[in-house]
């Protein structure tokens, strides 16, 4: 891609996103100048493996390769990219963490992914011992809600919820256009323009939904809530995936 500047065109930062949206692992990043002057471009590594699947790559480092010597690097990190999938696909066949559970109460455990402002969590997806904790009391709260929102009609479901802090003005509209015009509209001009101070966490929600999509599989339909933290609402967002 050539990196030019126009208000009908995508950012660098967008395209990065969309291609790590449909795994695509590197971005090849074109400058005019670099190109002519010393036969090179820059490479940008758009995703991160990690056990629940591939993760965007927030830090977004790029580097300047020769173009002599661009395909052989590529194919190189793309190998040392597919081991690392393997080894975490053999520990995700192994781990039932993500799976709903009985708990000794009678009640089963509804699987919680929790959106913050640039990353999202799971169980399976811990950060530091002090960070942890408020995130996880977080997603027991939101558990909790929805299960005195739904009752026993939820007990024998696997349907994920999905925490974020946005208002559920914000969440419905999300859940509509998630719908309708599928994961991409999370990062639409139209949606990016009208909540500018949400960006960050709609892109990082965009990254959990794909996340949970990969098990359904390609022509699936995927069925989660949409939950506002902030107002104690949710909504059921049933979409295909791609």
């Amino acid at each position: 891609m050539s990196e030019s500047k126009t208000s009908h065109e995508w950012s660098v930062d967008m395209i990065c996103g969309i291609a790590a949206v449909l795994n695509i692992p590197f971005v090849v990043i074109v400058q005019p100048h670099l190109l002519s002057k010393k036969s090179s471009v820059k490479l940008r590594q758009t995703t991160i493996e990690h056990g629940t699947g591939p993760l965007f790559n927030y830090n977004g480092n790029e580097e300047i390769v020769a173009l002599n010597s661009l395909s052989s690097l590529v194919l190189e990190r793309l190998s040392a990219v597919n081991d690392v999938s393997d080894v975490a696909m053999d520990d995700t066949t192994n781990d039932s963490s993500a799976q709903p559970t009985q708990s000794h109460n009678g009640n089963f455990d509804i699987e919680c992914i929790y959106v913050d402002n640039d990353q999202y969590f799971d169980d399976s997806n811990r950060i530091n011992t002090s960070q942890w904790k408020r995130v996880k009391k977080i997603m027991n709260k939101t558990s909790q809600k929805m299960m005195d929102h739904l009752g026993s009609a939820l007990c024998d479901s696997t349907t994920p919820v999905i925490a974020v802090d946005l208002p559920f003005r914000v969440v419905r509209e999300l859940g509509s256009s998630l719908i309708f015009d599928g994961l991409e509209s999370l990062i639409s001009h139209d949606i990016t323009t009208k909540y500018p101070s949400h960006k960050k966490t709609l892109r990082t929600l965009l990254y959990a939904c794909d996340s949970i999509s990969r098990r359904t599989g390609s022509g699936g339909r995927l069925t989660f809530f949409l939950y506002s933290t902030i107002d104690d609402e949710y909504d059921l967002v049933r979409m295909s995936c791609r």
